[in-house]
């Protein structure tokens, strides 16, 4: 049977064998950490994602108010999984993968699929949309970014050369934008959070849901950050600890997700 807690304790145990496994693989022993982790980091990955999907799902009897919104923002965090698949595949054919690469294209869609879910997700805890229209606003300005990145990236893998061209660095524009649009999400979720804290009899299940969500895209904020000096230094190595920031994001993501995926419908807005 399909329950919170059995979701939860999936991921949360999940996440504990990968921890060990990865400390011991760095520790003690580099023939595992260089030719499983990356392998195991993928598996994991798509286990978080696949887990917040599964519990948006019809099997969910609950009947949570929030599916919707939850579905949405699995399928944004599955494409983040797809992108960790491409990237392993293509780690598999090459000691230096290309950034960008074909997976960042499956990266670069996660930010406005979570944009829409969040953007959903306000209108189902408030009919009266007092914060819609900043919602709307960012919507259409990540969907832009999306635009230009598959411009760049397109340039890119195509190899054009316009880029070299006119002097700038495909990478470090693509770090700028990932990090740009991590400060979008958490701003989108700080607006959030501050609206629904002001309301009257609101479930605080709900408070800390969008909790852990901020706390999920500070993780991605710092991973972006971190992930864009090393590779600009040439000193990223794949599976290290950047990788485990990511999946810590990848985690408490589908914590949020499921969740919300139980959720009850909020009690009505009191002005």
């Amino acid at each position: 049977m399909l329950t919170l807690k059995r979701l939860l304790l999936a991921n949360t145990v999940t996440l504990i064998l990968y921890l060990s496994f990865w400390i011991y693989a760095t520790l003690f022993n580099s023939y595992l950490f260089d030719n499983y982790t990356s392998y195991i980091y993928t598996f994991v990955s798509f286990i978080f994602s696949l887990v917040a999907l599964y519990s948006t799902s019809f099997l969910n009897k609950q009947g949570s108010y929030f599916k919707t919104p939850s579905l949405i923002l699995a399928m944004g965090l599955l494409c983040t999984s797809i992108g960790d698949l491409i990237w392993y595949l293509l780690s598999l054919n090459s000691v230096q993968i290309d950034y960008p690469s074909i997976a960042d294209i499956w990266y670069v869609l996660f930010y406005p699929i979570t944009f829409l879910g969040l953007h959903v997700l306000v209108l189902y805890i408030n009919k009266n949309e007092v914060v819609v229209p900043l919602a709307a606003k960012l919507i259409y300005f990540e969907s832009f970014l999306l635009i230009l990145l598959g411009l760049l990236l397109s340039l890119k893998v195509t190899s054009l050369g316009f880029l070299g061209v006119i002097g700038l660095n495909t990478a470090s524009i693509f770090d700028m934008l990932y990090m740009f649009s991590d400060a979008l999400l958490l701003l989108h979720t700080f607006v959030l959070l501050g609206f629904i804290s002001n309301m009257h009899n609101i479930d605080h299940k709900l408070i800390s849901i969008i909790y852990s969500m901020d706390f999920s895209l500070v993780l991605l904020f710092i991973a972006d950050v971190i992930f864009g000096y090393t590779t600009e230094l040439g000193l990223y190595v794949q599976s290290d600890y950047v990788d485990t920031l990511f999946i810590l994001f990848t985690y408490f993501m589908s914590v949020s997700i499921i969740k919300m995926s139980f959720a009850p419908k909020p009690k009505p807005f009191k002005a």
